[in-house]
């Protein structure tokens, strides 16, 4: 029964091996680095509780692994979004204030948070997934670890997102408390078509300050979740004082007043945030990883959207990806990102860039489904 059993999961094996493409299935070990939507971690019409975060991470995760279980051995890095919990984090912020007199959570500090509640439940999931795992796959198996790690990026306070920030976080409100949260708080406010939001600076990353510890954590067979939300953002003075209250920097001039003689080095929260399919792909091309997966509520990258010649990019050169980007097709607010980071990736030294759902992740692997970005020939 147990040579049986061998020959059905070497059957499996080599029949998932043929629906590779790409090249992957002649690589001894791939490098993999998937980035998760926020939104993929919400089930539609739930509640919005851990319980239906860790399910919506099971759904996803099962995806991922299925489609990872074609190659011979894998190393990979899962990132993911944090928009509607950030969101959901600030609000219980404000009903904190408004009804218990507490103290208000800096954006970046519900970042980190994030990073943990939902760095929880994708641990927790891949562990339940990988002991069902009924053979070693991918170099994956039961006893594969996983580890979660705060991960914390480099941005530059003198950016022209601190003069001019264009990210709205946060709920709407009314005119007047948008006023009254402009004048207590000094926060920028913008007027939207569902009322007033909080806008702060979206930065583009710098570095990645664990990328050493996910490497190590990689090298060592270790399946690693970091770089949540984007990151937590901050900036690093070579020369400051124990900075603000909180450790918040709010703006450019802010950084300045924390400078003293005591030649002390400190890292400094930032109230922004990071666009995480950015940050994904700054951490992988630190890590090395060959492929890079953006898993995301629709089919791929689309090029006249939401008219009669809607068309899905299928295969498609670096260069030609950018020229469609240069042509407007991919709007900043939506679609722009995902295809700037799949172009920095490979043009990083990346083989393979994805933009996909996560139920044809399988088939973009394999060439048949999705957005696949590769080199120039």
């Amino acid at each position: 029964l147990k040579n049986m059993q061998r020959r059905k999961e070497h059957k499996h094996e080599e029949m998932n091996k043929e629906k590779v493409a790409f090249g992957l299935d002649e690589l001894e070990e791939v490098s993999v680095a998937v980035a998760l939507g926020g939104h993929a971690l919400r089930r539609e019409g739930c509640a919005e509780t851990y319980a239906e975060q860790k399910l919506a991470a099971r759904t996803v995760l099962g995806d991922v692994l299925r489609a990872l279980g074609a190659l011979r051995k894998v190393r990979l890095l899962v990132t993911h979004g944090n928009g509607p919990q950030v969101g959901t984090g600030l609000q219980r912020s404000e009903l904190g204030v408004q009804h218990a007199a507490l103290a208000p959570v800096p954006l970046h500090a519900c970042v980190a948070e994030s990073q943990g509640g939902i760095g929880f439940s994708l641990e927790s999931a891949l562990r339940e997934l990988l002991a069902a795992m009924p053979a070693r796959r991918a170099g994956l198996s039961a006893g594969t670890q996983v580890a979660t790690v705060l991960t914390t990026v480099l941005v530059d306070a003198q950016h022209a997102e601190f003069r001019e920030p264009s990210k709205p976080v946060g709920g709407c409100m009314d005119a007047a408390t948008a006023e009254r949260m402009r004048t207590e708080r000094g926060w920028v406010m913008r007027e939207t078509l569902s009322g007033w939001r909080r806008v702060v600076p979206s930065p583009p990353p710098h570095a990645v300050q664990q990328a050493a510890v996910v490497r190590t954590l990689l090298d060592a067979g270790v399946v690693v979740v970091a770089a949540g939300g984007g990151g937590i953002p901050v900036c690093v003075e070579k020369v400051c004082s124990a900075g603000s209250p909180d450790g918040t920097v709010t703006s450019t001039a802010a950084v300045d007043e924390q400078v003293d003689d005591r030649g002390v080095e400190c890292v400094v929260g930032v109230d922004a945030v990071v666009d995480k399919d950015r940050a994904t792909a700054l951490l992988a091309g630190q890590v090395d990883a060959k492929v890079m997966a953006v898993l995301t509520p629709v089919d791929g990258a689309f090029i006249h959207y939401g008219t009669e010649k809607q068309t899905m990019v299928g295969r498609v050169t670096v260069s030609e990806l950018e020229q469609l980007l240069e042509r407007g097709h991919f709007p900043k607010g939506s679609m722009g990102p995902k295809v700037e980071s799949a172009i920095a990736f490979v043009r990083g030294g990346g083989s393979l860039a994805i933009i996909t759902r996560p139920s044809l992740f399988a088939d973009a692997l394999a060439d048949r489904a999705g957005t696949r970005v590769i080199p120039d020939c």
